[in-house]
């Protein structure tokens, strides 16, 4: 998604079932998908690796 008030920052989400899922999901990363990360990174303006947070729903007890 695109940041409507700054327009230059795109975010990207995506759902896991369970932190273990999301894990492995790290762990199976393939060698192509891996050339693909190299590029976008290439494509950073100021040569900085781009900023990763995890928000995690509260548990439902």
């Amino acid at each position: 998604m695109q940041d409507a008030a700054e327009p230059e920052r795109y975010i990207e989400t995506w759902r896991e079932a369970s932190w273990i899922q999301h894990l492995r999901h790290h762990e199976r990363v393939s060698k192509e998908d891996q050339a693909i990360q190299a590029s976008i990174r290439r494509l950073q303006i100021d040569d900085k690796d781009p900023v990763v947070t995890h928000l995690v729903a509260p548990s439902r007890t």
